[in-house]
């Protein structure tokens, strides 16, 4: 299922993000990546439509997490939402495995060996 379309998560990303976490304006491939030492992004794509984003970072370094996910990727793209918070926080606290499903975006939470993982993908509506 579509996530979004690339052109779109490039103009919403860019907009947010400093000129070195920036998504190139054309992918080559179907994975495009970014990121630093701490941090890193993974757009999955099938064509020109994104189906699935992928963050991993260090849990104590917030700083590059908040520049690409939730300045990035969530405010980019308006997927900002209390419960997308609420399960990244308890994932946080108890190490814990957390879903948040929202209309457009499901954001699935994880943690092992002191790195956060967060898969978006697109909310199956059809249910």
């Amino acid at each position: 299922m579509k996530l979004a379309a690339y052109a779109d998560l490039v103009r919403g990303f860019n907009a947010k993000v400093p000129t070195e976490f920036q998504l190139p304006a054309k992918p080559i491939g179907d994975v495009v990546a970014v990121g630093d030492d701490s941090a890193q992004m993974k757009v999955m794509l099938a064509g020109d439509e994104v189906t699935s984003i992928t963050v991993v970072t260090d849990d104590t370094d917030r700083h590059t997490f908040m520049t690409l996910y939730v300045k990035g990727v969530e405010g980019g793209m308006g997927w900002t939402s209390a419960s997308h918070y609420q399960a990244m926080m308890a994932t946080l606290k108890d190490h814990g495995e957390h879903v948040s499903v929202e209309p457009v975006v499901t954001a699935a939470y994880s943690w092992a060996d002191n790195q956060v993982t967060v898969v978006l993908t697109a909310t199956d509506n059809t249910k």
